[in-house]
């Protein structure tokens, strides 16, 4: 069977899709901070699903029926549940500014994963899209898609309260870039929302997930400026004599 060239470039795109994901994880596991800690792993999480689909994609795109994409479809679903674990810890310590919350939090989080992951193993939990030039998607069963929706639904939630109760805190003056690590994630779960969905196909797709990127660059424009700024703290702070 002849090379599918579309399907390759889309290996590309989703491979600098990782790329992008592992320099912002560079970046953000210099913060000494456990709220930024949980945010980084969440990112480092989407950076292997990418990864994964990039070799997803390659590797169906070059071998073919040789390549196994069941099983790389399984993973790849599974490695979105492990996602919601830090991303529901972090949840946690940003909207209820407690640890014993996020860790019950990100107890659901796994479990809701585990039942997920159970059902992705079972006859037809995994459904594999027509075949496009440049696509070739796989779906996951109900019961797992729903739980993904719920969970989606519930980050949402969460970071819009958080939001909202953040522009109207008036401790907040002067701190307001923090809310933008929250859009960050919104960004990213609604983007993943019409992607699972299957809204979008083919080329359509292909750009479609370059705006995953955006996600990733709002992070990393926040990561940078608040190093600069704690640079420049330091700088301005006298030393002890």
């Amino acid at each position: 069977m002849p090379i599918a060239i579309g399907i390759v470039f889309h290996g590309f795109v989703t491979a600098v899709i990782a790329a992008v994901a592992f320099v912002l994880v560079y970046e953000l596991l210099k913060r000494e901070n456990d709220r930024y800690r949980s945010y980084s792993f969440f990112w480092l999480a989407t950076g292997f699903l990418w990864l994964q689909n990039a070799i997803r994609n390659f590797g169906f795109g070059i071998f073919a029926e040789d390549f196994p994409r069941y099983e790389s479809s399984v993973l790849s679903q599974a490695t979105v549940f492990l996602s919601g674990v830090p991303l529901f810890y972090y949840v946690g310590i940003k909207v209820f500014r407690s640890k014993v919350v996020a860790r019950l939090l990100a107890g659901q989080a796994a479990i809701a994963g585990i039942i997920g992951t159970y059902f992705l193993f079972q006859p037809s939990g995994i459904f594999f899209a027509p075949i496009s030039f440049f696509t070739a998607e796989a779906v996951a069963n109900v019961v797992s898609s729903m739980i993904f929706r719920v969970e989606i639904a519930v980050v949402a939630l969460l970071l819009l309260t958080n939001i909202i109760r953040h522009r109207h805190d008036k401790q907040a003056d002067g701190h307001n870039h923090e809310i933008w690590y929250d859009l960050a994630i919104l960004l990213y779960v609604a983007l993943g929302g019409i992607d699972l969905a299957k809204i979008v196909d083919d080329w359509a797709l292909v750009i479609f997930r370059l705006l995953y990127c955006a996600a990733f660059l709002l992070v990393f424009i926040l990561v940078r400026h608040d190093q600069e700024n704690d640079d420049t703290y330091m700088v301005r702070t006298p030393t002890a004599t």
